[in-house]
């Protein structure tokens, strides 16, 4: 059984039509009611589960907390398996190997094959040959307990060849599907490739991702999926967003062509969009960003929790058009609508919430609202840095910096400074841009005015060597660090100087 705090979790994501659900389950039971009495002390807005257990043990005197905890968790969770039940194609396929082990196991022979028929077809039209595999394997070792009623051998033959070239095909999606995890793993955890080092190594699993594709005898939805995926996420770690924006809408036609696929699960298909719309944005093409904002907006999503993604999705790539287009001073009202209609608070990853928390810091403090910027850099601290990717980390670290110096909090700074020089050395990854904005920080505490122009601009002129580096632009496409610097120079609002800056580049 899950803790106490993993139970309070499952309650807390709950949509009103869940919680009416199970509500309506728990009166066709018998017996004490104690463990819905427990869901309703633990549905407020922030349960604390000590102050819950007092009430709980008040109101049913002798009873076990930890006991009606469990039974609340088994019940709760049946009722969503009940709840989700035939939603999409793999929610069938497990019922109806559930239905066909009874079927099987109560030598209701005519009926199991009938349903494994029909959920080997099902299997087929959706490619999902993982159940496929299983069904086909129960209807031969019945099959053959059952002395092969009307099964002559070429038709035995053709079944046992229908799950060899299945399992070849799974094998096949397997080692692509690996591929894929492994180059993604390195992206969000390391971000965009910094050296030739981290190049050559990635150009090792390009080599392999090439002879998979190539070794394959059958192509289907999914190992196109994943080898149009590992393309454009490759160009994108390797500093080539062009190339990687022709992969991302291959991939995007190959989703709309199959829509029957994936509808039913749409995560992937957001995620998709999401990596579209990043990519965009990092060759500034705004226009084509509002048509997949859009596109984000109008898809239909089954769950809250989709829901919940989709609406943290599209508040920051709006955001980020705001904000590469310096109209923060709308970046209050934006961050107000997306309060309005579900907010922060919503049930999403912890490295989606940090980037909406990051991107939130970013709107306030292009207009100049620093206390604010700070209060959301501080919730993206706190949140466990091994779900964040260290391309967020990073740039929520500077900015933190940043807010402190425009704060005067110089005290606060230089500590801050030492902490994430060692954290950084730690790690064993500090690259250019981290590195001189640090040195330029320590450099401005406490000189004077004249002294700090001088270091001011040598920190313009570094940060310029840098910004056309494939390695280094990943960070000043998400906070252009060089326009707050020249607003510092030419004494303007960092708000001017980044709308100058865009309709020079526009």
């Amino acid at each position: 059984m899950a803790q106490s705090g993993h139970l309070i979790s499952v309650i807390q994501s709950l949509s009103k039509s869940e919680k009416r659900y199970f509500k309506l389950q728990c009166k066709t039971q018998e017996g004490s009611k104690a463990y819905l009495t427990l869901f309703e002390l633990l549905d407020t807005k922030k349960p604390d589960d000590i102050s819950v257990k007092k009430k709980f043990e008040k109101i049913f005197l002798g009873s076990a907390y930890d006991a009606a905890q469990k039974h609340l968790y088994k019940i709760l969770m049946r009722s969503l398996r009940n709840y989700e039940t035939n939603k999409t194609p793999e929610d069938q396929l497990i019922n109806i190997i559930a239905d066909v082990k009874i079927l099987l196991n109560k030598g209701l022979l005519e009926v199991g094959f009938a349903e494994i028929e029909r959920g080997k077809k099902i299997a087929l039209t959706y490619e999902k040959f993982f159940y496929y595999l299983l069904l086909a394997r129960m209807e031969l070792q019945h099959l053959t307990l059952a002395e092969f009623p009307n099964v002559d051998e070429n038709v035995l033959l053709e079944k046992q060849e229908k799950i060899n070239s299945l399992l070849y095909e799974e094998l096949y999606i397997n080692k692509h599907a690996s591929l894929h995890e492994l180059l993604m793993h390195r992206y969000i955890l390391n971000g965009e490739v910094r050296s030739d080092g981290e190049r050559e190594k990635l150009n090792d699993l390009l080599l392999e991702e090439f002879q998979v594709n190539a070794n394959q005898r059958y192509h289907n939805f999914q190992t196109d999926k994943l080898h149009l995926h590992f393309q454009s996420a490759y160009f994108l770690m390797t500093g080539e967003p062009e190339q990687s924006l022709q992969e991302f809408y291959k991939l995007n036609t190959l989703f709309e062509n199959n829509q029957a696929r994936w509808k039913d699960e749409p995560l992937y298909y957001i995620y998709l969009l999401n990596g579209i719309l990043s990519t965009l944005r990092s060759v500034r093409d705004h226009n084509e960003m509002n048509v997949f904002i859009n596109r984000l907006k109008s898809l239909f999503v089954n769950t809250k929790g989709n829901q919940h993604l989709v609406h943290h999705l599209v508040f920051q790539h709006s955001a980020a058009i705001l904000i590469d287009e310096g109209k923060f001073n709308e970046g209050s009202s934006h961050f107000n609508r997306f309060i309005k209609d579900g907010g922060i608070l919503s049930n999403v990853s912890l490295n989606v919430l940090a980037s909406t928390q990051l991107f939130t810091a970013i709107l306030f403090f292009g207009d100049g609202n620093y206390r604010k910027a700070m209060v959301h850099i501080n919730e993206v601290q706190s949140l466990p840095e091994a779900y964040i990717s260290r391309h967020t980390y990073v740039v929520a670290r500077l900015l933190f910096l940043l807010i402190h110096l425009e704060l005067g909090n110089e005290d606060i700074l230089t500590y801050a400074i030492k902490s994430l020089e060692r954290k950084l050395k730690s790690i064993k990854i500090l690259y250019q841009t981290e590195k001189i904005t640090m040195d330029f920080l320590k450099k401005k505490i406490g000189v004077s005015k004249a002294k700090q122009k001088t270091h001011e601009e040598e920190f313009a002129l570094q940060l310029r060597s840098i910004t056309d580096s494939r390695y280094e632009r990943t960070i000043f496409q998400t906070f252009d660090l060089l326009a707050w610097i020249h607003s510092k120079i030419n004494k303007i609002s960092f708000a001017d100087q980044v709308q100058a800056n865009f309709r020079i580049g526009k």
